[in-house]
């Protein structure tokens, strides 16, 4: 038993590392994964973009190959996906059963937030069942709208570096 439970971890690693992004419906979960990517692969839009899961795994060719009306793999050139592969969810409102059956194969649950509004109960229940399946959700907030107004509200100047704000330590407090 011990010997097949080691195969199993050192055949894992080799695995590249799978990640699940969770988040309410334009939370931004798509423009953190264009961030990520370097380029936009995720459709951002004012109105949910994001309409059944996406799993983006490395390739020299690129595809999209549809699995199920819900599920499409995506085969991209990126560096970064030799090492990560990555599940993009729409809003977990309209997918949390989706949603939760993927928590069940992932390595990590990335969680954004509004900050402004806080988590949902749909947030919070897909955490639990983050919590249930062993996994500790890293969570990244969003709202940059809200915190700009905040912070200019506060008299706190934003500084952006390629179009990201620096969080420093006078932002926190």
């Amino acid at each position: 038993d011990t010997i097949r439970t080691l195969g199993e971890l050192v055949s894992n690693l080799r695995e590249p590392f799978l990640f699940v992004v969770v988040g309410e419906v334009k939370a931004g979960k798509s423009s953190l994964l264009n961030a990520l990517f370097g380029r936009e692969l995720c459709r951002v839009d004012v109105l949910p973009a994001t309409d059944k899961i996406y799993v983006f795994k490395h390739a020299d060719e690129e595809r999209t190959v549809p699995v199920s009306p819900q599920l499409s793999e995506c085969y991209r050139a990126l560096p970064f996906l030799k090492n990560f592969n990555i599940v993009d969810t729409p809003g977990h409102s309209d997918f949390g059963g989706e949603v939760e059956r993927v928590l069940g194969m992932v390595d990590s649950v990335l969680l954004l937030v509004d900050a402004y509004e806080g988590p949902m109960p749909q947030t919070r229940f897909v955490t639990s069942k983050a919590f249930e399946q062993g996994l500790n959700p890293i969570v990244v907030h969003g709202g940059g709208p809200q915190i700009g107004a905040l912070l200019e509200k506060l008299n706190i100047q934003s500084e952006f570096v390629e179009g990201m704000r620096v969080t420093d330590a006078q932002t926190m407090d």
